[in-house]
């Protein structure tokens, strides 16, 4: 069963709009309502209306509007009923769960329910082997405890060529449904063998707890490849999940923060000693959609990884996009050769904490780590660090605190401030994307009284009972408007109830249209005169056109010598005269 409508209903009330689009975009009020640069293309002049009275959102610069549903399925890449699914969890809106809701689709329910089944596989055979055996002496090593085990359901796949094909074939899942998910591989001699074996087993978990992917890590340090990772599947692109959320975004709201590390082990190990606000990136740079997943809970990053060289500055990739991204980024130091699994099982947590404390700001940790690297007594070394750090302060959101880093910046390398602003106008000049040029989407062939009637219906109470009265959908010329009219005219509803269903609609095409129309912020002077005038104009240019049409046909059919001549001179007296009429 889909999503109960009362549940749909429930959150259209209770989403607000402005503080859903706010998390992505930098909003400023504007009479009634807010302003922004449009998320959807570049611009450097705000042209991205919100509408807290409305719901709704557009873009009069490339056109793109709806309401929060639609503006999330965009930004998000979402299904609707994954969005829906986002904005109850954030609401604390409980949805009854079900294989078709949870799915959104049969098709993806076939991996879903393949990587479940496979989760459970490799997780019992954990739990069933012997104390002695070597996984279970790796696990003990590395001083994972049996609550952890159960929690991440971490697992183990056993050294067998077909041990769950063959486990999957007796409860009834496809050998297609495990190939799609990335579980098994075909020979090149026919034939199918497990992509697992041997390994241990971490499930990736998505933000609904259903697993999405797998990670498989060797017993035996000599092993290759370490790890061994799902490809990527119709439920499953590495760039768009992060380890661990499933169980820490509860944590991660309270505390207003996530802690970023590299591994599974060291996701696990801090978990076990209540470090729990923290998800993993799996040894990749952090994307975009990332980001936007963690800023669902919070916009403050601690990252931390591995203690040596090389994992401080592999730390830097990526991290600039945080800032793009509108986070508070801190990077948290480790002694070298440390890793934060090492670390908290040697040190504890509460000194774990302490080193989180004394996380530095970004900029601050690249800095001294250019420091280290560059010598800034010769000026080529010093134009090199200055330019590294003029790319990550670009991404700076704030111009107040990109100002203030530019000052901290030019005391600490000993430049001019205003030299570092000059060289910040080159790079930006010279990096910075051209804003494109958007034609403004308008409704073709709309007249003003349509765009006002519409706008009317919604905006003002027993609008639409009076329309519906006194016009016809012939009356409407746009094909958008006459859609809409139909659908309304059918099921007439107040203006509360009309509220809600804007804020609820499915329908892109509609929500963009409408969208459109209604952020149209100049005041409608005298409605109920207007809406009186607007719908005799409707009625005056209904007849008007089909008076027009009426003359043609009737210049035809005298040419013709028609015998419909007489047939069509009486239909045009009739509505000559309902037009004389409505001119009155």
């Amino acid at each position: 069963m889909p999503i109960p409508e009362a549940v749909i209903e429930q959150i259209r009330d209770r989403a607000d709009i402005v503080e859903i689009v706010s998390g992505y975009v930098s909003l400023k009020k504007t009479g009634r309502n807010f302003k922004g640069l449009c998320p959807f293309h570049h611009e450097k002049t705000p042209s991205f209306l919100v509408s807290s009275e409305k719901q709704i959102y557009h873009c009069f610069g490339c056109g793109e509007g709806g309401n929060v549903l639609s503006f999330l399925m965009k930004m998000e890449r979402t299904t609707f009923p994954e969005t829906v699914e986002f904005l109850a969890d954030r609401l604390g809106i409980p949805i009854p769960q079900t294989k078709t809701a949870a799915a959104g689709n049969a098709s993806s329910q076939e991996l879903y329910d393949a990587n479940g089944l496979a989760a459970r596989y490799y997780h019992e055979i954990l739990l069933r082997s012997a104390q002695e055996s070597v996984v279970r002496r790796y696990l003990a090593k590395r001083g994972i405890s049996k609550e952890m085990i159960t929690k991440f359901q971490i697992g183990f796949a056993p050294d067998q060529w077909e041990g769950l094909i063959h486990f999957a074939k007796a409860k009834g899942v496809s050998l297609s449904s495990l190939v799609r998910a990335g579980l098994a591989l075909q020979k090149e001699n026919g034939g199918h063998y497990d992509r697992f074996r041997n390994r241990l087993i971490f499930p990736i978990f998505d933000l609904r707890g259903r697993a999405v992917g797998f990670g498989g890590r060797v017993l035996d340090e000599e092993g290759t490849p370490k790890y061994l990772n799902s490809p990527e599947t119709e439920v499953y692109q590495k760039g768009r999940q992060l380890y661990g959320l499933w169980f820490a975004k509860e944590p991660i709201r309270e505390k207003d923060a996530v802690l970023i590390v590299e591994g599974y082990m060291d996701l696990i190990a801090l978990y076990q000693h209540g470090v729990d606000f923290v998800t993993a990136t799996c040894g990749t740079a952090l994307t975009a959609e990332q980001i936007r997943l963690l800023k669902r809970f919070t916009h403050r990053v601690i990252v931390v990884y591995d203690g040596d060289k090389a994992g401080q500055m592999a730390s830097l990739r990526g991290l600039d996009l945080l800032l793009e991204e509108g986070c508070q980024v801190r990077l948290m130091d480790l002694p070298a050769g440390q890793d934060p699994d090492d670390f908290v099982r040697a040190s504890g947590a509460a000194v774990f904490r302490q080193k989180m404390q004394e996380a530095k700001d970004l900029l601050e940790y690249k800095l001294g780590l250019l420091m280290r690297e560059k010598d800034i007594r010769d000026p080529y070394q010093k134009s090199q660090l200055a330019r590294e750090m003029l790319a990550t302060i670009h991404r700076v959101e704030s111009p107040v605190s990109r100002g203030e880093y530019l000052k901290q910046l030019s005391e600490r390398i000993h430049v001019r401030e205003q030299d570092l602003w000059n060289e910040w106008k080159q790079m930006r000049s010279l990096t910075a994307p051209r804003e494109e040029k958007i034609i403004p989407v308008v409704p073709q062939k709309m007249t003003m009284a349509e765009k006002l009637i519409i706008r009317l219906v919604f905006e003002r109470e027993g609008a639409l009972e009076q329309v519906r009265k006194e016009l016809q959908l012939d009356d409407f010329e746009n094909e958008q408007t006459r859609s809409l009219m139909k659908m309304l005219f059918e099921n007439p509803m107040d203006r509360p109830r009309l509220k809600q269903w804007l804020g609820g609609l499915q329908d892109v095409k509609t929500a963009h249209f409408l969208s459109g129309v209604l952020s149209d912020e100049e005041e409608i002077e005298e409605p109920e005169k207007s809406l009186k005038d607007c719908v005799r104009w409707l009625k005056q240019n209904h007849s008007r056109k089909l008076l027009e049409t009426l003359k043609q046909q009737i210049m035809s059919a005298q040419t013709e010598r028609s015998e419909t001549v007489g047939q069509l001179l009486e239909q045009y007296q009739q509505v000559l005269k309902i037009h004389q009429q409505q001119s009155r």
